[in-house]
């Protein structure tokens, strides 16, 4: 009786220990397929969403050359198709962009004078969670929470004695000025005014002020660029013109979103 015993013992014992063994093995496949499943839908949403803003990249592209050409060519309108998916695409702040002479005092730059020439235009954004692709007078880029870059320099033409800076004020038309969650809309461009040309020529310094939430990245563009910059505070940049002559081009235009 007790060999018996002793045998059923053991033959208990496996049992308990083949059920504990498949636990344990179910239970680490189950944690596994979890584990691959988060990460893997994880980086698949991060790369969706990278490939969505460079497809936004590109639309932006067309809109700026689209927007050059009312500017350069003449045309009365134009309108540029965009997805926007499950981001949102708005007509943003204004920036405030100064061309004209200063004067300097004690290291700073004291008001612009009378000659000087401001336009304030519009920015078209499209946001997707913390990343955005903007276009701001001529300028795109992308920014994220922690960074940003170009993509689309400003169309600044330089030559060994004068700047020229075509300057596009774009103003809220009567259309949409925010989209969400819509599977594509159309960003709209009518001009109401012929180009005006200003030409600037000073013997005193020559500059430009950007009024704008993000001049750090119109700081690294500019500089690329060779030309002088300082920046006087989180919204406002100096560009110093070392040519004597400043030739700004602007055009009014209206801007809206349509679905």
């Amino acid at each position: 009786m007790i060999a018996g015993e002793r045998r059923s013992l053991s033959t208990d014992d496996r049992g308990v220990t083949e059920l504990v063994s498949y636990v344990l093995i179910f239970s680490l496949v189950i944690a596994t397929i979890g584990t691959v499943t988060v990460l893997g839908m994880s980086t698949l949403m991060d790369r969706q969403q990278a490939e969505q803003l460079n497809n936004v990249e590109r639309s932006f592209d067309v809109l700026a050359d689209n927007l050059r050409d009312i500017q350069r060519h003449g045309d009365r309108s134009r309108s540029t198709e965009m997805r926007v998916l499950d981001g949102e695409l708005r007509i943003g702040d204004p920036v405030s962009i100064t061309v004209g002479t200063f004067t300097e005092s004690d290291g700073e730059f004291d008001a612009f004078t009378a000659n000087n020439r401001t336009i304030t235009t519009r920015t078209v954004v499209y946001q997707v969670d913390d990343r955005k692709v903007v276009y701001e007078a001529g300028l795109v880029y992308q920014e994220s929470t922690d960074s940003s870059w170009v993509v689309r320099e400003p169309p600044i033409v330089s030559t060994d004695d004068a700047v020229t800076i075509p300057l596009l004020q774009m103003v809220r038309g009567g259309g949409e000025q925010r989209i969400t969650e819509s599977s594509s809309a159309r960003v709209v461009a009518s001009t109401t005014s012929l180009s005006r040309t200003t030409t600037l020529e000073s013997d005193e310094p020559i500059a430009i002020r950007i009024e704008s939430s993000h001049v750090g990245v119109w700081n690294e563009t500019l500089t690329s660029h060779g030309f002088e910059t300082e920046r006087k505070s989180d919204e406002v940049l100096i560009v110093t013109i070392e040519e004597t002559s400043v030739t700004t081009v602007r055009k009014t235009t209206r801007v809206w979103l349509e679905p």
